[in-house]
């Protein structure tokens, strides 16, 4: 079976120019999102910056979340250094350091692909079930090593809450920091992230146990 990418919507094998045309209406996909802070831009505009006309798109693409989708191929093989950081073992004594480690590379991560990873979340909030299944697989990567370094929170003898929500709650606040610090709107905040890495960082080295 040929793969997604090696054959148009109707069957037919891409050559070069097919190949070339693809990847351009990728590349216009993902300007046009940069354009519009991750708001889905319509067939004819991306078709427009494509230089190709809109029925063309329809050759290579079911519709424009598919070529949403296309363009977010290699965000998990990004990902990857952010996940080895935080699977690694943080010792006690430079468990902070670890922390800092990690959270800047987080921020890197969102600064670098803030684009993408906005159109994202927007399409998995909207209920395309493309993007929901892509977010919630690139939350359990973190989700997994996050649960084995924090252990569950005691008070009086009863577990108050497992370390899988704490987990959780860790997770959904780095992002949406990262959301602020990436957004244009905050330039302030996207140029200088020092205190917040280090109140993050504080926060996950006081919570992870190894």
């Amino acid at each position: 079976m040929k793969s997604a990418d090696a054959v148009n919507k109707s069957g037919q094998a891409l050559g070069r120019k097919g190949h070339g045309t693809r990847q351009r209406v990728i590349e216009a996909t993902e300007a046009l999102l940069k354009e519009s802070r991750g708001i889905a831009p319509p067939v004819a505009a991306i078709a427009r910056e494509a230089g190709i006309s809109p029925p063309t798109f329809y050759l290579y693409f079911t519709d424009v979340g598919e070529a949403i989708f296309a363009a977010m191929e290699t965000l998990n093989e990004r990902f990857d250094p952010v996940v080895a950081l935080l699977t690694a073992d943080w010792p006690e004594t430079e468990r902070l350091d670890h922390a800092r480690a990690y959270v800047r590379a987080f921020f890197a991560y969102w600064r670098d692909n803030a684009t993408l990873l906005r159109a994202r979340n927007r399409l998995a909030d909207e209920g395309d079930d493309r993007f929901v299944q892509m977010r919630l697989e690139s939350a359990a990567r973190l989700a997994e090593p996050f649960t084995r370094k924090i252990p569950d929170a005691v008070v009086d003898g009863k577990v108050v809450a497992e370390s899988y929500d704490i987990a959780a709650g860790l997770m959904v606040a780095m992002e949406r920091m990262a959301t602020v610090i990436t957004l244009e709107l905050y330039p302030e905040a996207r140029t200088a992230p020092e205190p917040n890495i280090n109140g993050l960082a504080w926060l996950l080295a006081s919570h992870l146990t190894r």
